[in-house]
């Protein structure tokens, strides 16, 4: 589930997914497939930074241990324990249970594209490419494999692929608005073009414009422009209580932050001073018990 996409919170909907999955599980105790989502959206939740605490941890280990029990021997059991591993930075052990995985299912797209990352990590960026280039020969329609593409071109500073991959990602899911907004920040990213960025984003339906990301994206651009205005809009407007704090769809430091750090932050920058009731020292607060995590 990757939350740049998603049309609503990225947190209750992987709760949401969680709770429904358990009661399938209650229902029948024996589907392995099925303790498998549920160790999905708890990573989700802990690799997204929503909830790195020790105890989500816990919860995806459990689950991800009774999927095993149940059918070691499924090839789709042992790569969704490969990507368990691989989020908690377990990288030797997602190799060993992927090295199994291509005994019995050679051709299998996901585990090359968990190879790929798991080169790209290393620091390995043209096995990486390769990895996924044949990945995607497999499945070549494969949203997230391109998006891998797409990123790992990006780091690269490969504007044109990116740029190709992305016009590809359009003509397959016209109607996935937001892509515009990720492929307009290469513009952004490239040539400082501010400007039109932020127009990409703005003309997007409101569906796509008011998501998690885009709303933490306009912010971001609507500071960096000095659109003071602007930017408290954004924030007045949004339901969420926390945002991401970063100016770029593809920065590792993106992570989520209290909204009233994000408040305050926006009046300092107009050197006003933020200090209010109790305010600052409950943001403050907030977002120590964050880092503290």
């Amino acid at each position: 589930m990757d939350p740049q996409f998603l049309t609503e919170d990225e947190r209750e909907a992987l709760l949401r997914a969680i709770r429904l999955l358990d009661e399938a599980t209650k229902k029948d105790s024996e589907f392995a497939l099925a303790f498998c989502q549920i160790a999905k959206a708890h990573d989700a939740l802990y690799w997204n930074k929503i909830d790195q605490t020790p105890e989500r941890r816990a919860m995806a280990d459990r689950a991800e241990d009774e999927a095993l029990r149940l059918r070691p021997d499924l090839a789709e059991v042992r790569i969704r324990a490969a990507w368990h591993h691989f989020v908690y930075r377990e990288d030797e052990r997602a190799l060993a249970e992927l090295a199994d995985v291509q005994q019995s299912l050679p051709n299998s797209a996901e585990a090359l594209q968990l190879i790929a990352f798991i080169e790209r990590r290393q620091g390995s960026w043209e096995k990486a490419l390769s990895m996924l280039h044949k990945a995607l020969i497999l499945d070549p329609r494969h949203s997230i494999i391109l998006g891998a593409l797409a990123d790992t071109y990006y780091w690269l500073r490969r504007y044109r692929e990116v740029e190709q991959i992305f016009d590809r990602q359009i003509e397959f899911a016209p109607n996935h608005s937001s892509l515009k907004a990720y492929r307009a920040s290469f513009a952004f990213e490239e040539k400082a073009d501010l400007e039109s960025y932020r127009a990409v984003m703005e003309k997007l339906p409101s569906s796509a414009r008011n998501t998690l990301w885009i709303t933490s994206l306009r912010f971001q651009s609507a500071v960096l422009a000095r659109d003071w205005k602007n930017a408290k809009e954004i924030l007045s407007d949004s339901p969420a209580n926390e945002l991401y704090f970063g100016f770029s769809p593809y920065s590792w430091a993106n992570s989520l932050v209290p909204r009233s750090c994000h408040e305050i932050w926006l009046t300092a920058l107009q050197r006003g001073h933020p200090i209010k009731a109790g305010r600052f020292g409950s943001a403050r607060d907030q977002l120590k018990q964050k880092a503290e995590v």
